[in-house]
């Protein structure tokens, strides 16, 4: 008698689905649906150049956010300043996008699993203080002549 094949698991990166939306407890702590907790473990900016419209860019700056699922026992360290500004909740919105309460689509840049740790890496590009401030820069469209 030929034996079965194994039954296969997910990967352990896709073992659980990104959460639905996160609501946060205190600046750099979330909790979502299943009442698990969020923490931002790191926080960092990356400057760039980002399309406005087809022939127009705009400086600006990347936010990427790696939040780490954890067990509250473990106890919450202090919070940073720039934990302040980021958003009160993100709802996933589509499969690789979350909508923050600041109104920003940030996109789901990773979702791992590695044993006990779960992670989440949310990011937010052209990020400004404010739109007015950031220089813009406007390139030719490859239609002019010059």
């Amino acid at each position: 008698m030929a034996a079965s094949p194994p039954v296969s698991s997910p990967p352990p990166e896709f073992r659980n689905p990104p959460p639905l939306f996160l609501n946060r407890q205190r600046p750099g702590l979330y909790v979502d649906e299943n009442q698990r907790f969020w923490m931002v473990s790191d926080l960092s900016f990356t400057p760039g150049l980002f399309p406005v419209q087809p022939t127009l860019l705009r400086f600006g700056t990347s936010m990427t956010i790696v939040l780490c699922q954890m067990n509250p026992i473990m106890g919450f360290p202090p919070i940073p300043l720039s934990f302040f500004s980021l958003p009160m909740m993100w709802q996933k919105e589509s499969l690789m996008f979350y909508r923050g309460s600041d109104n920003n689509l940030w996109k789901l840049e990773q979702h791992i699993q590695t044993g006990s740790l779960e992670q989440l890496v949310l990011k937010l590009d052209g990020y400004v203080g404010a739109e007015s401030e950031a220089p813009l820069l406007v390139y030719p469209s490859s239609t002019d002549e010059s």
